[in-house]
């Protein structure tokens, strides 16, 4: 009897061995994981921080381009704009 007992006693040690070896396996593949995870995070947070600046300065840029103390001049100068010096006159279409 007292083999059996052993032979018992000695496989619940080994599957115990076994379950613990795997739930440590399992809790170190997690921890990889979790740090991948999380740096992969960072990455795109950064990433998305560049994104908003970029887009102010874009945002900016734009408004510059549409304002008119830049387009005004911009027109006179390279583009020839010259502002009329008297009335528009009325012109009168005949069908």
């Amino acid at each position: 009897m007292s083999k059996e007992k052993d032979k018992i006693s000695g496989a619940k040690i080994f599957i115990f061995l076994l379950i613990a070896g795997v739930l440590i396996v399992a809790y170190i593949w997690n921890s990889f994981i979790v740090d991948r995870r999380a740096d992969e995070i960072i990455k795109l947070e950064k990433k998305l921080e560049l994104l908003k600046m970029e887009r102010l300065l874009l945002e900016a840029r734009y408004e510059k381009l549409v304002s008119v103390n830049y387009v005004v001049p911009y027109a006179q100068q390279r583009l020839g704009l010259v502002f009329p010096k008297e009335k528009p006159k009325e012109i009168e279409v005949k069908e």
